[in-house]
């Protein structure tokens, strides 16, 4: 089993900097491949915004370099999720550490999928999306962690009022900050021919589902992201916009 992907990140039309953070890793492991995707969206508005995303990059990049590849990490789902839920908290304190020190404020949110044979883990703090197309279906693998989804849950808001409402985009939880953080994980299995997308909230704020799954059905991956960004920054695009598009 093989793994296609793109990837794309930018600042959009109104950031003077880019705080989203990505990274696509790939290699073969015991005659088989495996992936690893990230993606890191620096809080806006809070300082060192770029510095919180890098930081999950290293810290999730040294796993896979140091870890799995060099053979020290048990070769099991199970063992993989928690040990990525480890390395996530860790990047939490070290974000939290450096904001300490500078005093100053700083927070990213994170997605991460591993990918190995049929089998993936999926990791989640924040409002980074994971979706998943297979044949006539586009769905959403993760909740977002927002004020607006959690008063969904709590039944005082509609999934329709959450989408316009002014603070659809306060995080009620992310890395770094001062409040207790939640890492939503869960494990699962793909077929042939699926597509992951993971894209930060720049990106899917401004595509509807309906236009992923249209989009999305183009055969190469990088030109589909490419398209889709050159059509969100003929509009407002007024946040960081990032995305890794994976074909099983």
């Amino acid at each position: 089993m093989s793994y296609l992907v793109g990837a794309i990140s930018d600042k959009g039309n109104v950031r003077d900097n880019n705080e989203d953070n990505i990274l696509l890793c790939k290699a073969v492991y015991e005659k088989q491949e495996a992936l690893l995707a990230v993606v890191a969206d620096g809080m806006g508005g809070l300082a060192f915004g770029e510095y919180a995303s890098s930081c999950v990059i290293k810290g999730l990049r040294n796993w896979w370099q140091h870890q799995f590849l060099a053979g020290k990490q048990e070769l099991s789902l199970v063992s993989i999720k928690d040990t990525l839920e480890f390395v996530v908290e860790q990047i939490h304190e070290t974000i939290k550490e450096m904001a300490e020190q500078s005093h100053s404020s700083m927070g990213t949110t994170v997605s991460v999928i591993f990918l190995y044979g049929m089998e993936y883990v999926l990791l989640q703090v924040g409002d980074s999306r994971v979706y998943q197309i297979r044949k006539k279906e586009i769905r959403q693998l993760t909740i977002d962690q927002t004020w607006c989804q959690d008063e969904v849950v709590a039944g005082r808001m509609t999934q329709e009022e959450a989408a316009i409402h002014i603070k659809r985009h306060v995080l009620s939880k992310a890395l770094g900050v001062n409040r207790p953080f939640f890492i939503k994980s869960s494990m699962g299995t793909v077929q042939k021919k699926d597509r992951l997308l993971l894209c930060s909230d720049g990106y899917y704020s401004y595509i509807q589902e309906k236009e992923l799954f249209r989009r999305y059905f183009q055969k190469n991956l990088q030109i589909i992201l490419e398209r889709s960004v050159e059509r969100i920054k003929k509009g407002k695009a007024e946040d960081n916009l990032s995305a890794i598009l994976i074909e099983i």
